[in-house]
């Protein structure tokens, strides 16, 4: 089996319109892309090029810019080789459709960014839940992390696990506190 992405890689994406193709190496592959080419992208790499296994999604948040990137990690088992398609989507509303039909994986880190993004993923089977319990951890639209209230066990309210009067807690006076 060949260790290097052959030619015939770059002839087949050429197929696609509006691809940026870069090479990190013998072996590694960026793909540039507009997000509505993706699904066509991923057919044709899995169906014709082998890149059978998701290895990852990712996601980066682009703040001055509004926009997250989604990253897809592809892994050739007969070529040995990586490539990375890299799109961008609009932080508002934050909606991309879902691979699942095409990599089953996709369900755990489409969850994922959801629950660390708040990116939507239409056509998730699983509906976008939270990986995490809710009363652990709450992620808003734009990623950041935020003190969760709840109420332990004992009957006691905890903010990220702190006691209420913990002064580490940040609790505030509050009439509904």
């Amino acid at each position: 089996m060949s260790k290097t992405v052959t030619p015939w890689l770059d002839n087949l994406l050429q197929e696609i319109e509006g691809i940026e193709i870069r090479r990190k190496d013998s072996r590694r592959v960026r793909i540039d892309i507009a997000a509505d080419s993706l699904p066509t992208l991923l057919e044709l790499l899995r169906g014709r090029a082998g890149y059978v296994h998701l290895s990852a999604i990712t996601c980066v948040d682009w703040i001055d810019e509004r926009q997250f990137e989604l990253v897809y990690q592809l892994w050739s088992y007969e070529s040995q080789s990586l490539v990375s398609a890299h799109i961008r989507i609009a932080r508002e509303p934050g909606v991309y459709v879902s691979v699942f039909d095409l990599y089953q994986p996709a369900a755990f880190f489409e969850r994922d960014i959801h629950e660390m993004f708040g990116v939507y993923f239409e056509g998730s089977r699983h509906g976008n839940k939270f990986i995490a319990p809710v009363e652990t951890a709450a992620a808003d639209a734009q990623g950041s992390m935020r003190a969760v209230e709840q109420r332990d066990l004992r009957g006691g309210r905890t903010i990220n696990g702190l006691a209420e009067g913990d002064p580490r807690a940040g609790w505030r006076d509050r009439q509904d506190a």
